[in-house]
């Protein structure tokens, strides 16, 4: 700090280093003791008399920008503030330009692998040992059933019904077929276009037609409760059991046995 100072003090004004030297007070000394006491006093006086004439020639000495400069700097700022600004937003548009072109040119593009490998033998041989061309499968036309296998089937069919396996409470159209040896797609064509009902229909209207047939022609039957009688069908549930009963006969399960059992008192 002393050496900055005493280099402002060889520029400084001639005119203000006369005016702070003669403000130092110079002490007066009866001889070596008295200097001696007085040093650090003196010494202070001086320094803060030097600090003092540094501040005032740096003030002097800092040039003071004129208002026209600090415009003219403030409109080259904003200017060049606007310039890079618009620089920047026409690169960013650019790349963005650039990036949509690429991808629209390469969705548009299908993806030839072999184009890629076309330089290079190994990786198309690769690449062919990767994805081996397959062929399509081919769909199988369904054959047309002849007349002679749809009557060979009805005559299984009504065979099968003598045997009264329809009872059976799991019985299904797989188990049909294998019980019949026949393909379960024939049976259901079948049973379709001849019985002019599903699989399901035609299991359960054999049921009750077997549980009616037993009530006319077995006494014992009548006195057996509803529910007895859809368990011994193969009904899931008496309800079951009745909506169907009902479906085919047109009457509930009760009411029909009421009725087979007031013809049969009235013989």
């Amino acid at each position: 700090m002393l050496i900055l100072q005493c280099c402002f003090f060889v520029n400084a004004p001639l005119s203000s280093v006369n005016g702070i030297v003669k403000d130092i007070p110079i002490p007066k000394t009866n001889g070596r003791s008295d200097i001696g006491r007085n040093f650090k006093k003196y010494k202070n006086t001086v320094w803060v008399h030097i600090t003092s004439l540094f501040m005032k020639v740096t003030q002097e000495n800092v040039p003071q920008a004129s208002p026209k400069a600090n415009q003219d700097d403030k409109y080259y700022r904003e200017s060049s503030f606007a310039v890079e600004i618009f620089v920047g937003l026409l690169i960013i548009i650019g790349c963005l330009l650039y990036f949509l072109i690429r991808k629209n040119s390469k969705d548009s593009m299908p993806f030839n692998p072999f184009k890629s490998a076309h330089h290079n033998p190994k990786e198309l041989s690769a690449i062919q040992k990767e994805d081996p061309v397959i062929p399509a499968p081919q769909l199988k036309v369904p054959q047309k059933m002849s007349v002679q296998k749809e009557r060979e089937i009805l005559q299984k069919l009504e065979e099968w019904e003598k045997s009264e396996a329809y009872l059976d409470r799991n019985m299904s159209l797989s188990l049909l077929s294998a019980q019949l040896n026949i393909n379960a797609k024939y049976i259901s064509e079948v049973i379709n276009t001849r019985k002019e009902k599903n699989f399901n229909g035609y299991i359960n209207e054999l049921r009750i037609n077997h549980i009616i047939h037993l009530l006319h022609t077995d006494p014992v039957y009548l006195n057996y409760k509803v529910s007895y009688l859809a368990d011994y069908s193969g009904f899931s549930s008496h309800s079951a059991f009745t909506t169907i009963f009902k479906s085919v006969t047109g009457i509930s399960p009760h009411d029909y046995i009421q009725n087979i059992s007031k013809n049969r008192a009235g013989e």
